[in-house]
């Protein structure tokens, strides 16, 4: 896939037009991850943000100073993470680990927010996206929760 498929398939950027997605495809570049490597860590400022093209993510949150637990993997091309630093104070509360060789689309936030000082509506609609988004991470979240607590 190529970037703006990326960016159409996503939840933060699949309702921009064909300019606006345009624009955020400029802003954007493809990295790639060998498996195991951190692509960010919680509690570090967050400047970037993440859909994957290609592999899988592990989404993982530190539970002590020795231990992590894997709370998502992202294996959809198009799933977004890291996506706090779109969201004030703009610092990764969770972090993100290639769960296998990976390639990833970062979106420089900065950048992006100088696209939405110039175009509101299209900031309006990013946002949407990212509420959306937010609401399936909680709901999974909340899923998640059930299962570990209950075994159901």
């Amino acid at each position: 896939m190529d970037k703006k498929e990326i960016l159409r398939n996503s939840y933060i950027f699949g309702s921009l037009t064909a300019k606006e997605i345009d624009a955020v495809a400029a802003i954007s570049e493809e990295k790639k991850y060998k498996a195991a490597s951190v692509i960010f860590k919680e509690g570090e400022k967050a400047e970037k943000l993440y859909l994957l093209v290609s592999g899988k993510v592990s989404i993982e949150m530190d539970v002590s100073s020795k231990e992590k637990v894997s709370v998502m993997t992202e294996a959809k091309p198009g799933g977004e993470f890291g996506w706090s630093a779109l969201i004030d104070p703009h610092m990764h509360v969770v972090s993100a680990r290639a769960a296998v060789d990976s390639t990833i689309l970062c979106v420089d936030t900065k950048a992006l927010d100088n696209l939405i000082a110039k175009d509101y509506y299209m900031g309006y609609v990013i946002m949407r996206g990212v509420a959306k988004l937010s609401a399936e991470s909680t709901r999974n979240a909340r899923l998640q929760l059930i299962h570990t607590h209950y075994g159901a």
